[in-house]
């Protein structure tokens, strides 16, 4: 059982809750700072196996386990990870998004804009997937709003549901409205096509075999 505090602390038991180990401060000999005090955003379990966990830590540090927390890797990306998302039956595959560095950098200058513009260098929200419990990513997609993947029922477990803007560059902006840029897609083979499924489609839910999407149909009005 693990338990992560508002704090950012996080405890391990092995007896089902009975007693308690604040295993935070071994994650800074797997690679973080040992100046720095480690700080646990998020934890996420493999459905395929409960013995593989995630931990998303602040400052780029995540780590991951197949062993229940017996012994833990790092998992190292360029990038901050802003949502991790395991697999439904495979345990070493994972949906990964991050924000680029560009998007917490703070207001630039009109110069400063333009040499990012030459050099391609924008705010977005990239999906990758790992196969290997995040030793390798492979990029899936750039401007997205929202992933999942598809449902084992329908024989969907591979193929990746996602939303995203249609602009190929540029910051990505916020979706704070209802907007005509941004599309329902999916892919079956992690990026090498992707089909545009629903043209406006803005946002959806997989929930109980089904697929809810809510598609644009009047910008002024939003709705």
């Amino acid at each position: 059982v693990f338990l992560q505090t508002s704090k950012g602390r996080l405890y391990r038991s092995k007896d089902g809750g009975e007693a308690w180990d604040d295993i935070t401060d071994g994650f800074k000999g797997k690679g973080a700072d040992s100046s720095d005090a480690t700080v646990v955003d998020q934890i996420v379990v493999s459905h395929a196996d409960r013995n593989v966990v995630g931990v998303v830590g602040t400052k780029h540090m995540h780590w991951i386990t197949d062993n229940a927390g017996l012994t833990w890797r790092r998992v190292r990306h360029k990038a901050t990870i802003h949502s991790f998302t395991f697999h439904p039956t495979r345990a070493s595959w994972a949906l990964v998004s991050t924000w680029t560095p560009e998007c917490s950098k703070p207001p630039q200058t009109k110069k400063e804009k333009e040499r990012e513009a030459e050099n391609h260098q924008y705010c977005q929200h990239m999906l990758y997937i790992t196969k290997d419990l995040g030793r390798t990513f492979q990029l899936v997609a750039t401007y997205v709003v929202q992933f999942n993947w598809g449902h084992e029922s329908h024989g969907q477990q591979d193929r990746i549901y996602f939303t995203r803007f249609r602009q190929g560059d540029g910051d990505q902006p916020k979706l704070t409205l209802w907007t005509r840029d941004v599309d329902f897609c999916y892919t079956d083979n992690q990026g090498g096509k992707i089909n545009k499924r629903i043209p406006r489609g803005n946002k959806f839910l997989i929930s109980n075999n089904y697929i809810f999407v809510a598609k644009l149909k009047d910008q002024e009005a939003q709705t």
